[in-house]
């Protein structure tokens, strides 16, 4: 399957006001486009691809939620959804989430500075990480990813799960599939690189030990 999972969101000024739901901004809560995604079902088909290593019934923390659709898909799946929080930089993501799943644990923060969100069983990461929304800091993808799995790994008991991009994207961090495997390996990581998805992205579970 091939689409173009990258398309930009729609750009929205970043207001610390909740959003009011009128007819013209009707599209932040209902549109996958506005997270990056062409149509709901490719959207859920890789949510299913992101969670094939975890198991109903255990907690999730979603770092770079958006308006938190992972807890939407959650409640399709009957896995408990009121174990799951999401963490995502973007009031206005964060106002869409909270008017589309009324009751949503989302909480505003940049997942590098997270405090006192507690262990949840499983990190997930659904490409967040690709996105480049901190252009001023020069870090190469390699050393992007080792920031994301330190801070991810303090709140989980499990591990993480990170979707990566292979394809070059305009304004988007893509991964080689060699550097993530040497990176890994000099790490001495336990993990999962799963490549089954399709030829653009992967999978990258890593175990806590």
């Amino acid at each position: 399957m091939k689409f173009n999972l990258f398309r930009k969101r729609k750009k929205e000024k970043q207001e610390e006001e909740p959003v009011q739901l009128t007819s013209e901004n009707q599209y932040m809560i209902d549109d996958p486009l506005f997270v990056g995604f062409p149509d709901v079902e490719t959207q859920y088909e890789m949510y299913n691809f992101m969670m094939r290593y975890t198991m109903p019934g255990e907690s999730i923390i979603d770092f770079g939620a958006g308006r938190g659709d992972l807890y939407g898909w959650l409640t399709t799946q009957g896995r408990g959804a009121d174990k799951y929080t999401g963490i995502e930089m973007n009031p206005v993501m964060i106002s869409a989430g909270k008017l589309k799943y009324p009751g949503i644990d989302l909480r505003l923060s940049n997942w590098k500075d997270a405090v006192f969100i507690g262990k949840h069983d499983w990190g997930i990461n659904a490409f967040s990480i690709t996105a480049n929304y901190e252009p001023g800091i020069e870090l190469t993808p390699i050393e992007r990813l080792a920031e994301t799995i330190e801070n991810m790994m303090r709140f989980v008991n499990y591990g993480v799960c990170i979707g990566l991009l292979l394809i070059e994207e305009e304004g988007y961090i893509n991964y080689s599939v060699k550097d993530v495997i040497e990176f890994c390996e000099a790490n001495n990581f336990s993990y999962i690189l799963d490549k089954s998805f399709n030829d653009s992205i992967i999978n990258l579970v890593i175990l806590k030990k």
